[in-house]
């Protein structure tokens, strides 16, 4: 497969499609989401080889092992965490989220920033968001991750409507 576009939901359909697939499955200009990373993470306990984790080039060996008992945890949502740091932005709030990966929100905080958040993190998992003084206007352009992520896009056209200033969203 390749992809004209990435696209994580058809990378994550094509990956699951590639487990019990005859042959090997490759994938180019795959989206590099953490939420595929995790995908592939939990598929290689399953024993379907993966390489390329992390990259836009995957190659997939599927399994027919029958695996009766895992324990995998999946990673916190990004989506979620985003759109609760803006929430408390948009409330002139004081929030701490925790159970989060902060490495994987960067972006969104560099924007939150620039619009007037004091945000402070705690740890790897945890980061205080709180109004300073007041929202300014920041531009945004939606794009693949590492980039600021289309799912959280309406989420910031709200808080910019509460903005000092004009702001571009980009999609």
């Amino acid at each position: 497969f390749k992809f004209k576009k990435k696209s994580v939901g058809a990378t994550g359909n094509v990956i699951m499609a590639a487990v019990r697939a005859d042959g090997i499955t490759t994938i180019n200009n795959a989206a590099c989401e953490p939420e595929i990373v995790d995908l592939c993470n939990f598929l290689k306990l399953l024993g379907v080889k993966i390489l390329g984790i992390g990259t836009s080039d995957l190659i997939i060996e599927p399994s027919d092992k029958t695996i009766s008992d895992i324990s995998y945890t999946i990673i916190p949502d990004r989506i979620e965490a985003g759109t609760f740091m803006i929430a408390g932005l948009m409330t002139k709030g004081n929030i701490q989220l925790d159970n989060i990966m902060v490495s994987h929100l960067e972006n969104i905080i560099v924007k939150l920033r620039g619009a007037g958040a004091f945000i402070e993190i705690i740890d790897d998992n945890t980061i205080n968001i709180k109004y300073d003084d007041r929202i300014n206007s920041v531009n945004i352009n939606t794009t693949e991750y590492p980039g600021y992520p289309t799912d959280l896009q309406a989420q910031w056209m709200a808080l910019m409507t509460l903005a000092d200033g004009q702001s571009q969203i980009i999609e």
